[in-house]
C-alpha cells in the first residue's frame, strides 16, 4: 500500500476533502528511481492518463466525482491538482516508489491517517475509514510500515484488488489473520500504529444465473464461487436454504475454514449468493430467528455477485413498498460493527454509489461497501 522512502512535507489544499482547508500533507518520493520502479510509468506521463489511472482505483460513482491529486515531481514541491472533485473522496495515480500499479481513492479518515503516516506520527483514527485499491498494489513488507525495499532475497508483495479499513480500536488477531497468503481479510502492519485491514475483492468465479431450490449441488457450488474470493468460497462450509418453511438448512458441503456460504436466496428475484465470517454467521442466526444480534467485533461478508433488498429501511420487508423496485446494489462487501454506523459519515441512500447504511436505526443495520 505505502512504502516510506525519503519524506518531504508539502502543503496542499484539499478544499472540501479535509475540513475545507489547507493542511500539511507530506508526500513520499523515491530517493533514486529503480529500474523495476520507474518514477513515472510510460503510460502515466500526461495529465489525463494520470487522472484516468487514479480513477481506476474506485467504483465510478466515487471516482468520477473525487478530487484527483498527483505525487510531487521532486522533493519540496507541491502535488499538482489534476481534477477538482465534488465529493469527499480523494484519488491519486500510481505511486512511483513501488514497482506495481497502485492508484488509490480514500475517504477523509484515511486522508488524515496518510498525513500522520507520512510524517511518522501516530494517526488518530476517530471512525471507520474506507480506502479503495481496485487495481491492486504492491508493498515491500506486510509487517514493517517503513520498509523501503523487500528483505534481501525476497520479492515485492503484490496485492490483488482490495479495499482497506481503519478502525479506532484497530483489529483483533483472534478475529483476523495476519497471513496475507490466506486469501482472507488480513491485518497489515499488525501491532503498529499503522495497522489496517486488507479485504481482497476478486470473486472466485463468474457470477451465474439465479439457482432454483431444485438445482443440483454442483450448480449451487458454482453459484457460490461468484460470491467471495476463491480461497474463502472453496474452503467454506456450504449450507442451503430450507426447502420449506420451518425446516432446517441443508448441509451441502463441510468446510475447512471458518466461513459459511449460502447460494442464491430463493426469496429474491435475482442472484444473491453470500459468504459470511463467524461474526456475520452469528448475526444471520439472530436475524433469521427475529432476535437482535449481539455484535462484539467487526464482521465481514461478501456478495460479489451483487444482491437485492426489498426495502433499504425495513429488515423484514418481503416485497418492495407499493410503487417501488427492489434495491439492487452491485458487487459489494458488507460490514457489521459494534455500535453500528454513523449517518454523519455514511449515507443511507443506496443510489449514491458510496458506502451506505442498510436498515439504519434497527438492530440489523450494516454497511454496504460497493466494489464496482
Amino acid at each position: 500500500m505505502f512504502t516510506a522512502v525519503s519524506r518531504s512535507i508539502v502543503a496542499f489544499c484539499f478544499a472540501a476533502v479535509l475540513l475545507a482547508g489547507c493542511i500539511p500533507i507530506p508526500l513520499v518520493l523515491p530517493v533514486e528511481p529503480q529500474p523495476s520502479a520507474p518514477a513515472v510509468p510510460p503510460q502515466q506521463t500526461d495529465r489525463e492518463a494520470k487522472i484516468q489511472n487514479a480513477m481506476s482505483a474506485a467504483p465510478p460513482a466515487i471516482a468520477e466525482n473525487a478530487t484527483v491529486i498527483d505525487w510531487p515531481s521532486e522533493a519540496h514541491s507541491e502535488p499538482a491538482l489534476l481534477h477538482q472533485g465534488s465529493n469527499q473522496w480523494t484519488c491519486m495515480p500510481d505511486w512511483p516508489a513501488t514497482p506495481g500499479n497502485d492508484p488509490m481513492c480514500f475517504d477523509p479518515i484515511w486522508a488524515a491517517w496518510m498525513n500522520a503516516f507520512m510524517m511518522g506520527a501516530e494517526p488518530e483514527v476517530t471512525a471507520l475509514g474506507v480506502m479503495y485499491m481496485l487495481v491492486g498494489g504492491s508493498d515491500a513488507s506486510n509487517t514493517d510500515p517503513f520498509a523501503t525495499q523487500p528483505p534481501e532475497g525476497e520479492e515485492w508483495l503484490t496485492w490483488p484488488p482490495h479495499i482497506m479499513l481503519l478502525r479506532p480500536d484497530g483489529f483483533d488477531t483472534d478475529e483476523f489473520t495476519t497471513d496475507y497468503t490466506s486469501g482472507k481479510p488480513w491485518i497489515m502492519w499488525e501491532g503498529t500504529p499503522y495497522e489496517h485491514l486488507m479485504i481482497p475483492v476478486v470473486a472466485g468465479g463468474e457470477a451465474t444465473d439465479p439457482v432454483a431450490p431444485t438445482d443440483s449441488v454442483e450448480a449451487k457450488l458454482r453459484n457460490i464461487l461468484g460470491a467471495a474470493p476463491q480461497s474463502i468460497a472453496e474452503g467454506a462450509m456450504i449450507m442451503d436454504w430450507p426447502a420449506s418453511q420451518g425446516s432446517e438448512m441443508a448441509m451441502l458441503r463441510e468446510g475447512s475454514n471458518d466461513w459459511l456460504c449460502v447460494p442464491d436466496w430463493p426469496a429474491t428475484p435475482d442472484n444473491d449468493p453470500m459468504c459470511f465470517d463467524p461474526t456475520w454467521t452469528a448475526w444471520m442466526g439472530a436475524f433469521m430467528s427475529g432476535a437482535a444480534p449481539e455484535v462484539s467485533t467487526l464482521g465481514v461478508s461478501y456478495m460479489l455477485s451483487g444482491g437485492e433488498y426489498a426495502d433499504a429501511s425495513d429488515p423484514f420487508a418481503a416485497e418492495p413498498p407499493a410503487g417501488k423496485e427492489w434495491v439492487r446494489p452491485p458487487a459489494h462487501v458488507m460490514l457489521i460493527a459494534p455500535g453500528g454506523f454513523d449517518t454523519a459519515q455514511f449515507t443511507t441512500d443506496p443510489t449514491t454509489g458510496n458506502p451506505w447504511i442498510v436498515w439504519e436505526g434497527t438492530p440489523y443495520e450494516f454497511l454496504i461497501v460497493p466494489v464496482e
